[in-house]
């Protein structure tokens, strides 16, 4: 699960609890942008990963399972570089993997993942792209559905079914059926 406050920089953490609940793990201090070590003698500036690792905070889902084994989960923003990341991580202290940036130009925020029968990681997102006003779905990090605001905005949450079909829900937007 994720916590989207506590942790070392107060940002939010990743964690793993045993079923019984008498064992809690943190595996992540999201960093909002802080770096973990100082600069290392003769280097100039930190390496895009270890930058876009560093960036992430403010999880606002859990992260999910995907067919390879390893968890997979979003940030929905990062104070100083203003958009939500996508990573990956193992199930151990292994550290964190920064994927893909959610960025635009005032901030992108996923915020929410879920993993699909095809093996895709399908999300849905919602901020400062002017593209995607009212927010999108993706596989991915490449967006399939395109909100507008009749059919909802602000997509929170999504869901794989038996089925087969997503589900989901948005914060805004649709329309009002009335009877009749």
């Amino acid at each position: 699960g994720t916590t989207s406050e506590g942790g070392e920089i107060h940002t939010g953490t990743l964690f793993m609890l045993s079923p019984d609940g008498k064992s809690l793990t943190t595996l992540w201090s999201f960093r909002n942008g802080k770096p973990e070590r100082p600069l290392r003698p003769g280097e100039k500036e930190y390496s895009k990963a270890e930058l876009l690792r560093w960036a992430g905070s403010y999880p606002i889902s859990a992260p999910v399972m995907g067919h390879d084994g390893l968890l997979y989960g979003v940030t929905s923003y990062s104070t100083y570089q203003k958009y939500g990341i996508f990573y990956s991580t193992g199930t151990s202290k292994d550290g964190l993997a920064g994927l893909a940036k959610f960025e635009g130009p005032n901030g992108n925020w996923p915020s929410s993942l879920t993993a699909g029968l095809d093996g895709g990681l399908y999300g849905v997102g919602f901020g400062g792209l002017p593209q995607y006003p009212y927010g999108f779905v993706s596989k991915g990090a490449s967006p399939i559905h395109k909100f507008n605001f009749t059919d909802g905005s602000m997509p929170f949450s999504i869901i794989l079914a038996s089925d087969g079909n997503l589900y989901g829900t948005t914060r805004e937007g649709g329309l009002v059926a009335t009877p009749g």
